[in-house]
């Protein structure tokens, strides 16, 4: 999504509202959440992986681009310490012969400590945000002439849908089998817990933004906006008509999501608010693994 950075402060304990019971289970929503976004990705693809063991999960998709989203590792538990986690995933890895993501909420101290002493990169200096909405959501705004909102239970839409993705994250040009192994396979949008729409800008697919339900609420991402579409609102609409479905036929009971800096101002006109931030370390394979 496109808006100017927000600062992102987490909310003391008067400020969580009563849906939740208490901010602790909030956190452990956004991470539960969080590994089914990884899941929902990893069920599509050939080769696409997905292992899970003593609250870790790990997952590799059919692409080897370390997108963040497609080939990683988060801590669900405490089961596992830091070095055993951190050396699972590079063993998962190793053979794949790729970078991958290691997703580490603030406040796992061990973890963080362990990759930064380690000095792994950071993909994002200040972390990427976590949000969260009480709801239910703001009522929907009218479409702008010319605009039209598609969902994607349409295969057509869905394939349109990767293509946005790709051009909205600087990849204009990449052949569409290439898009869905890098970011997501048009199929994922498309099961009954997702709920994603697209929007047309005359007859043109310019924005989207998906919902995928789990755990009694939604979380928000895949938002997108190609170049020349963008600062209309679109990928705000998009998402709101997704969050309308979730409240309306689903009864879900609140959303978070994760945000680019960039598009946490987005997010905040929706009624988001600050929760958490994760920080995402780049680990590398083994030097003897390298292609």
């Amino acid at each position: 999504m496109t808006g100017e950075p927000a600062e992102v402060q987490t909310p003391g304990p008067a400020t969580w509202p009563t849906v939740w019971r208490d901010r602790a289970e909030l956190l452990r929503l956004a991470d539960l959440t969080l590994a089914e976004v990884f899941r929902q990705f990893g069920r599509y693809g050939a080769g696409s992986r997905i292992v899970e063991e003593d609250g870790l999960v790990l997952f590799a998709g059919t692409h080897g681009q370390p997108n963040p989203f497609r080939n990683g590792a988060i801590r669900l538990d405490s089961r596992l310490g830091a070095e055993e986690a951190l050396e699972r995933a590079q063993r998962f890895f190793a053979p794949l012969k790729r970078s991958y993501v290691f997703w580490v909420r603030e406040g796992e101290s061990d973890l963080d400590a362990l990759c930064t002493n380690l000095g792994m990169e950071l993909v994002e200096p200040d972390g990427l945000p976590e949000l969260y909405l009480e709801g239910p959501p703001p009522p929907l705004k009218p479409l702008p002439e010319g605009v039209e909102l598609r969902r994607t239970d349409d295969p057509a839409v869905r394939e349109d849908y990767v293509d946005v993705v790709a051009e909205g994250w600087g990849m204009s040009g990449l052949a569409h089998e290439l898009a869905s192994q890098i970011f997501f396979h048009a199929d994922s949008m498309g099961d009954p817990n997702v709920i994603a729409y697209l929007a047309y800008v005359d007859g043109r697919p310019a924005s989207g933004c998906m919902a995928l339900l789990a755990h009694g609420i939604a979380v928000g991402g895949n938002g997108a906006t190609v170049p020349w579409a963008r600062r209309r609102g679109l990928a705000e609409l998009c998402y709101g008509a997704a969050l309308q479905v979730a409240y309306n036929e689903f009864g879900i009971r609140g959303s978070v999501c994760q945000s680019s800096p960039s598009g946490a101002g987005v997010w905040a006109k929706m009624g988001y608010l600050p929760l958490t931030r994760y920080m995402r370390y780049i680990g590398k394979p083994p030097a003897s693994a390298t292609p």
